[in-house]
C-alpha cells in the first residue's frame, strides 16, 4: 500500500510539473539557442567580454 502510495505521489508530481514546464516553454522558453549558448552566456545574456573571446574575435 505505501509502494501504491509513493507511486501515486510520483506519477501526480512528474505530471503536474512537465504539463506547468512545457507551458511556462511556451512562453518563455526555458533553454537559450544553440548559438547563444556556443557563444557563450556572459557574452550573449550580459554582454560581457573578456581578453579570450576578444582575442577570437
Amino acid at each position: 500500500m505505501q509502494l501504491l502510495g509513493v507511486g501515486v505521489a510520483f506519477v501526480w508530481a512528474f505530471g503536474l510539473s512537465y504539463l506547468l514546464f512545457r507551458l511556462i516553454d511556451r512562453i518563455s522558453p526555458l533553454r537559450v539557442t544553440p548559438e547563444e549558448e556556443e557563444l557563450g552566456l556572459n557574452v550573449s545574456e550580459h554582454g560581457a567580454k573578456t581578453e579570450l573571446y576578444d582575442l577570437f574575435r
